[in-house]
């Protein structure tokens, strides 16, 4: 599905919350750089780890939502107390106070994890998917799941190399406040970036072995409010296309907005049927010039294993089933051939 567009930022939106009236606290530094320091935090590679806290009413669920749409990868929030509507463009884990579904959610994270460090050991560079949880007030969790201080764990030590990154949001920095993460002090000190929100527009920052300071940012819901008539429209026009198996045309309707392509109607087809041809689909789409060689094709080793592993793809070879996967999506018209080299439309 085409990602949704962020509202235009005006003169109004960017001006800051008088930082001038504001001190920092111990000589911290003052930077008012945001893009920049945002764009750093959420940065995989380089923190896994990201744990976001301060009182209500200092932007917390503002914040999130706009590191979120600066994520491109996979997106899963964990919220017990989701409300309907939020959290656009994500999966939710647990909505109705569903404790079991997160412990069965993490469970599953942490069995994934071992398997990606497998890969890693074998596959010659092997270069997962990346995926962002987010644990929306982990204040009240100890008591109601098991896995909570084995996840916070495998945040801190496992998750770079597998690519994974956790978002984790309290309202305290404590270790019931964390879900009862006990043990994990020192950890979490060291290798973990803190955003302790003091009040809408300011926060104080620290990036592991780095000094902390303070930053001032703008109001960050003009750069991440999309309007609920947009939202509806999209939706709709989703949901009619999807009616379809690979409709030749794309329908003229709802002109406000941009027509999603034959290629976001699939892909949201496969999602809802968890097609085997979703890690073709993603691998395409990471391709920095859209174009490959069946021969490097059938040589990527992490493709042989998901697709080529597949019963659902006919060959005597991991190579041959997954030619026959593509061959599928240049079939219903989705990749274009040329010679031995296939382009994504």
């Amino acid at each position: 599905v085409q990602a949704l567009p962020v509202a235009s930022k005006t003169a109004e939106s960017t001006d800051l919350y008088t930082p001038s009236k504001i001190e920092a606290p111990g000589g911290l530094s003052i930077r008012e750089d945001w893009q920049a320091v945002f764009a750093r935090v959420v940065n995989q590679a380089e923190f896994p780890s990201v744990f976001i806290y301060g009182r209500q009413g200092t932007g917390k669920t503002t914040t999130v939502n706009y590191l979120l749409s600066l994520i491109t990868n996979r997106k899963i929030v964990l919220d017990p107390h989701y409300r309907y509507g939020a959290w656009r463009g994500c999966e939710v884990i647990g909505k109705g106070m569903d404790y079991t579904e997160i412990d069965e959610f993490i469970q599953e994270c942490l069995e994934d994890i071992q398997t990606r460090y497998q890969m890693y050991a074998t596959v010659p560079n092997y270069q997962p998917n990346i995926v962002t949880i987010v644990c929306e007030e982990l204040t009240n969790w100890a008591e109601h799941i098991t896995k909570g201080k084995a996840f916070t764990k495998a945040s801190l030590s496992d998750f770079r190399k597998a690519g994974y990154q956790s978002i984790s949001v309290a309202h305290g920095d404590t270790n019931t406040a964390r879900g009862g993460a006990t043990g994990t002090r020192k950890m979490r000190d060291e290798g973990e970036v803190h955003i302790k929100l003091l009040a809408k527009g300011k926060a104080r920052i620290t990036f592991p072995d780095e000094e902390p300071f303070i930053l001032h940012y703008p109001n960050l819901e003009a750069y991440t409010q999309v309007t609920d008539s947009y939202l509806a429209e999209h939706d709709a026009l989703i949901d009619e296309l999807a009616k379809d198996d690979f409709p030749s045309q794309i329908v003229e309707e709802f002109p406000s907005i941009k027509q999603p392509t034959k290629w976001d109607v699939a892909k949201a087809q496969m999602q809802a049927v968890n097609s085997p041809l979703l890690p073709l689909i993603e691998w395409f789409e990471g391709r920095p010039d859209n174009s490959f060689s069946m021969q490097s094709l059938k040589e990527n080793q992490k493709l042989r294993y998901t697709v080529g592993n597949c019963d659902y793809f006919q060959g005597s070879s991991q190579r041959d089933r997954v030619e026959t996967a593509v061959m599928f999506l240049v079939d219903d018209g989705l990749l274009r051939k040329d010679d031995d080299t296939v382009y994504r439309l």
